[in-house]
């Protein structure tokens, strides 16, 4: 009697562990029809997926907050030079395809790109970077140029690099940075 309800239970267990099997691969192929779907860009809210090749590796990227035509900056983080800063921008031909707008070459890696918080369009289109110090650009027709580039070491053969920044959304002066020298420093920008 014993053995048999053992063997029982273990039948039990068996149809149990393949009614699970067959779940999983339900829910796998489920997953795979959306993926398909949201690549269609069939499913609601999606636009689908929109390639644009930048011939470098993307690191960092953020999209514009002022710009009704959608500018998106990009940057690499390559151990080797050059290390790069795009800017894209919606192609008027293609609708929802992004392409090089101006792109420059970068001494050092950007550890963070982010346009200014700034929703008026009045006044310059900015962008900062940080790496060896803050730097913050205006995006023009013409492309990118320096507006202005801070660092608090004197000597610029010594820097500690910034890992990170973000700019005050209600004071649009004002860019808070990290560094690997354990501090944080407020910045006023005004350009």
């Amino acid at each position: 009697g014993r053995d048999r309800e053992r063997e029982k239970e273990r039948e039990r267990k068996r149809e149990s562990g393949r009614e699970r099997e067959s779940g999983r691969e339900r829910g796998e192929k489920e997953r795979r029809r959306r993926t398909l779907d949201m690549d269609k860009g069939e499913r609601r809210g999606e636009i689908g997926r929109k390639t644009t090749s930048m011939g470098w590796k993307p690191y960092a990227l953020n999209w514009s907050k002022r710009s009704i035509q959608g500018k998106l900056a990009v940057c690499s983080f390559e151990r080797n030079l050059p290390n790069k800063l795009a800017v894209l921008g919606r192609d008027e031909r293609g609708g929802d395809v992004l392409k090089k707008v101006t792109e420059i070459s970068l001494q050092y890696p950007a550890t963070k790109v982010m346009w200014t918080p700034e929703r008026s369009e009045v006044g310059p289109d900015l962008l900062a970077t940080t790496s060896d110090m803050l730097r913050v650009w205006e995006c023009t027709e013409d492309g990118l140029s320096l507006k202005c580039g801070l660092t608090k070491n004197s000597n610029p053969d010594r820097f500690a690099p910034l890992t990170s920044f973000d700019w005050n959304e209600t004071y649009t002066n004002l860019i808070g940075t990290a560094s690997v020298d354990t501090t944080c420093t407020i910045w006023d920008v005004e350009v």
